[in-house]
C-alpha cells in the first residue's frame, strides 16, 4: 500500500487501488510513491489443462524408442518450484527420471 516506504530511488512496485493494478515508483527526495500508470497485459502462455488454469502451459516433446516424439503439455504457475512441477510431470506422464532436470531448465527459461 502507500503506506509502505520504498529502500531505494526509483524502486517499481505494484499496488491495489480501486481494484486496479497500478505501478509506481518510489521517490528517496520526496518520500513518496509516484504513480507511473496502470499495469494491463496477458499472457500469451496462459492457459487451462486437464481442467485446472495455469500462468504458463508449454509443450513438451519427447523422444520414444524408434524415432518418433510423443508431444505433451505443462502447466505452471509463477511462483511454483520448476523441479516439483517436472517431478509431477514426469509421475503423471511415467516418465524417465532422467529427464527431471531438462524438463525445469525448460520451465525456468520460461
Amino acid at each position: 500500500n502507500a503506506l509502505t516506504q520504498g529502500r531505494s530511488e526509483g524502486q517499481v512496485q505494484v499496488f491495489n487501488k480501486n481494484g486496479k493494478a497500478i505501478a509506481a515508483q518510489w521517490s528517496a527526495a520526496s518520500r513518496t510513491w509516484i504513480e507511473v500508470g496502470e499495469v494491463t497485459g496477458t499472457n500469451a502462455n496462459a492457459g487451462t489443462l486437464n481442467g485446472e488454469q495455469y500462468d504458463h502451459v508449454l509443450p513438451i516433446e519427447i523422444d520414444v524408442p524408434g524415432g518418433g516424439i510423443q508431444k505433451l503439455q505443462i502447466g505452471y504457475n509463477n511462483g511454483e518450484n520448476p523441479f516439483v512441477t517436472a517431478q509431477k510431470f514426469i509421475d503423471d506422464n511415467m516418465l524417465d527420471q532422467g529427464y527431471l532436470a531438462q524438463i525445469a531448465d525448460y520451465i525456468r527459461q520460461r
